[in-house]
Order: structure tokens, then C-alpha cells, then sequence
């Protein structure tokens, strides 16, 4: 199955500004390798089912 992917870029400051509990050296939440590989095969449609499952 072919995905469409398009990527977000914030600024530096915002990005810290976001996730003010980070104590990492560049301001981003850490995601292992596994993770990120994990999440490369996961469709807009399937994070979107699972998060609308949550009452965040």
C-alpha cells in the first residue's frame, strides 16, 4: 500500500516552547529507533482511530 507523507517543521524555539517538560539537549521528545520504525507503517487513517479512542 502506497502512503502519502508530508512533514512539519517548527521552529527550534516553539518546538521547546511545546514540550517545556523535555530535558533532552535539543528540545524534542526522544523516540527510539524501534519506535520510529514502528510508526513509519502506520496510515494517517490507523494513529487517527486510535487517538479518537482517547479522551485526552
Amino acid at each position: 500500500m502506497a502512503h502519502s507523507a508530508f512533514t512539519q517543521q517548527i521552529a527550534k524555539e516553539e518546538l521547546i516552547f511545546l514540550t517545556p517538560e523535555w530535558e533532552g539537549e535539543d528540545g524534542r521528545p526522544y523516540a527510539s529507533d524501534a519506535i520510529l520504525q514502528r510508526m513509519k507503517q502506520v496510515t494517517p487513517k490507523e494513529a487517527w482511530a486510535v487517538l479518537k479512542e482517547d479522551d485526552f
